[in-house]
C-alpha cells in the first residue's frame, strides 16, 4: 500500500506538471492495476484530449467499459483503438469479449477469428471461442476449440 501511494503521487505530479498524454495514460493504467476504475477512466480521459490518436487511451477505456457493464460504450472506445491500431490482437479478443456478454455469438466468434490471424497461439481465445460455440449449441465446434485451449494451455 505504502509503495502504490509513493507511485500513485509521483505519477499525479508527473502528468499534472507534464500536462501529457502519456503521462497521464501512463496514470490511467496505475490506477487500473489499483483497481481505482474512476480514476482510471478520468486520466485516460485526459491523455485521449491529449492525444486524440493514441490507440492505447481507447483501448483501456474500453477495458474500463467492459469492466463497469456498458458495453455500448466498450464497443465505441474498442472500435476506434481499432481504427488506429488495426494489428493489436487484444482489441479483437476484447471486442469478442463484449459480443459475447451481449449474446451476440456469431459477432464474438468473428472478432475471436480475426484475433486468431493476429495470434494463433493464443489459448484464451479458444476458450472464449469454445464457450460461444456452446452457447450457440455447436458441441462440435465447441469441442474442437477446447482441445485446442488445452494443446496451448500444456
Amino acid at each position: 500500500k505504502k509503495k502504490w501511494a509513493l507511485y500513485g503521487k509521483l505519477a499525479e505530479k508527473k502528468a499534472k506538471e507534464d500536462n501529457d498524454y502519456y503521462a497521464y495514460f501512463e496514470l490511467g493504467r496505475q490506477y487500473l492495476a489499483g483497481k481505482k476504475l474512476d480514476l482510471a477512466k478520468e486520466a485516460l480521459l485526459r491523455s485521449k484530449e491529449l492525444n486524440k490518436e493514441f490507440w492505447g487511451s481507447w483501448f483501456n477505456l474500453g477495458g474500463i467499459a467492459l469492466i463497469q457493464g456498458d458495453l455500448t460504450g466498450a464497443v465505441n472506445y474498442l472500435e476506434e483503438s481499432k481504427k488506429l491500431n488495426p494489428n493489436k490482437v487484444d482489441i479483437y479478443v476484447n471486442l469478442g469479449v463484449v459480443f459475447a456478454k451481449k449474446k451476440e455469438f456469431e459477432k464474438a466468434i468473428n472478432y475471436f477469428v480475426s484475433s486468431l490471424n493476429l495470434d494463433s497461439k493464443r489459448a484464451d481465445i479458444f476458450k472464449n471461442m469454445a464457450l460461444c460455440y456452446q452457447e450457440m449449441g455447436d458441441n462440435l465446434r465447441a469441442g474442437l476449440a477446447f482441445k485446442k485451449f488445452k494443446e496451448l494451455s500444456e
